[in-house]
Order: structure tokens, then C-alpha cells, then sequence
């Protein structure tokens, strides 16, 4: 083979493979460029959720009718019978809350200190037919420890001031108060209060060495005995003289007094003090 033939043959060698180069360049996969990322706009906050009043507590025992026997109280002094209340707060003249002080249902749990402030400068006391206290105080502290719902009947039976000569003055009262539940777990307590002259709030006599119970609650309107027995045991006067104090006012009501017991009132405070 001479020079020129093989220098043909390598020219078209090379073509050949000049060709298949292209070919392949021809078919090779492109290249995209990766898209640019998508930008979300930005979304309105959320309005705030409106806030829903929380629901009022229920009451621990519903409240009935207003009892029956304060229709028949008309006849009684002013302020002597009244329905219970829910009793108004601090901001209204109250510096305790007949509802805390009472603590119900466990009102014989507490321990009340309410001190002892005697002096001069109390203010002279004349008998009268109501005490000059405040009624409607003293009424909501009487619910109040005979945990007894709003429409109750409070009914004051007696009430009376004693002193002795330190002097230390001490208020007393009883109210006989007709339960309006449904249905009535108790119809009827009576209640004996007492509080220093010196103080707005009221108290119930609790110790550890007396058996004496100033609550006490009953299926049925309490009878004059069930009554009396209960003013002995917690030691209401009515005497003029007793251990020291003598009374400088008192009353015992008495159209209240037989509209709860059935009976007229057989014991009363000396002449000159009952009205």
C-alpha cells in the first residue's frame, strides 16, 4: 500500500469520527437554569379571640318563694321581720362579710376573736321597743349563720344591751328564721347573736368547755319551750341583774314571738325595760 492510499484511509478515519462526535453532542441532555423560589405574602394576623364571660356559680342551695310567714309580720315593729339577702359588699358600710364570718356550712369551725374594749365613752342607752342598731346588718349576720338562702324569714324575737361596771357592753339578739328551699333540707333555725357595743359585726358564742349551742335548726316553727330552753342554755338575760351585768335595754317581740311559736310570750324583761 503506497503513501497516498493510506493517507486517504486516515482522512476518512478521522472524518468518521469527527461525525460520531457531533452526534453524540447533538443528543446530550440540556441544562435548565432552577427556578428562582416562589415568596408567599405575608397573611393578616389572626383577629384575637373574643374572651366569653365566665358563667355565674350556682348557688349551694336554690332559693324558693320568699317565706309564707313573712306575710304575717305586718303587724310587728319596723325592721323587726324582713326577708334574707345577699348581703352587700365591704365598699357598702361592711367591714366584715356576714357570709365569710359565718363560714357556712361549718359555722361552729371558726374561731371568732372580736376582742373586749370597755371605756366611758359609750353612748347612754334608754329602753325602747327596736335597738338602735343597724336592722338590716343585723338581719343579714342572723341568715348568715342560719345558712339560710335569699327569701328566707328572719324574724327578730328579742334583743337585748347588758353591761357590767368595767363597763363592758355587750349586744345581744334571736332571731327565728323560716328556710325558703326547695325542697328544705331545714324549715326553721333559731339563731342567738351577741357582739361587743364597740363593734359593727356580729357573734355566736362557741367554746371548747360549753356544751352550748347558739344554732339550732328544726324540722318544724320551734315551740315557746324549744325556744326558751334555748335562750337558758346560751344564757340570754332577761333578768334585771345576772353575773354581774344588769340590762339597760330590751324587748321581747311579741306578735313575732307568737307568729313562730304559736304561744304568746310568758317571760319578759322588769317593768320600765319591756315594751
Amino acid at each position: 500500500m503506497n503513501a497516498r492510499t493510506v493517507i486517504g484511509i486516515l482522512g476518512v478515519v478521522g472524518a468518521v469520527a469527527a461525525c460520531g462526535a457531533a452526534a453524540r453532542s447533538s443528543h446530550a441532555p440540556s441544562v435548565e437554569p432552577a427556578p428562582a423560589p416562589s415568596v408567599e405574602p405575608a397573611s393578616a394576623p389572626a383577629p384575637a379571640p373574643v374572651p366569653v364571660p365566665a358563667p355565674a356559680p350556682a348557688p349551694t342551695e336554690p332559693a324558693g318563694p320568699p317565706a309564707k310567714s313573712l306575710a304575717f309580720a305586718s303587724k310587728a315593729p319596723a325592721g323587726s321581720s324582713g326577708a334574707c339577702r345577699v348581703p352587700p359588699n365591704a365598699d357598702a358600710g361592711y367591714p366584715e362579710s356576714p357570709t365569710a364570718v359565718a363560714g357556712c356550712p361549718d359555722v361552729y369551725e371558726l374561731s371568732r376573736s372580736d376582742g373586749i374594749d370597755v371605756g366611758d365613752h359609750l353612748p347612754t342607752v334608754k329602753p325602747t321597743e327596736m335597738p338602735e342598731w343597724s336592722l338590716d346588718a343585723l338581719r343579714d349576720f342572723a341568715c348568715a349563720y342560719a345558712c339560710a338562702p335569699v327569701g328566707s324569714a328572719a324574724h327578730l324575737l328579742a334583743w337585748n344591751v347588758i353591761q357590767d361596771q368595767r363597763p363592758l357592753r355587750n349586744h345581744n339578739a334571736v332571731f327565728a328564721i323560716e328556710h325558703a328551699t326547695v325542697p328544705p333540707r331545714v324549715k326553721w333555725s333559731v339563731v342567738v347573736m351577741y357582739r361587743h357595743a364597740t363593734n359593727t359585726w356580729w357573734n355566736i358564742a362557741v367554746s371548747f368547755h360549753s356544751r352550748a349551742r347558739p344554732i339550732r335548726n328544726f324540722s318544724h316553727a320551734p315551740t315557746a319551750a324549744e325556744t326558751l330552753a334555748l335562750l337558758d342554755e346560751n344564757g340570754f338575760q332577761l333578768a334585771a341583774e345576772n353575773d354581774g351585768f344588769h340590762v339597760l335595754a330590751g324587748n321581747v317581740i311579741d306578735p313575732l314571738w307568737k307568729l313562730v311559736t304559736g304561744e304568746a310570750p310568758t317571760r319578759f324583761f322588769p317593768p320600765g325595760i319591756e315594751r
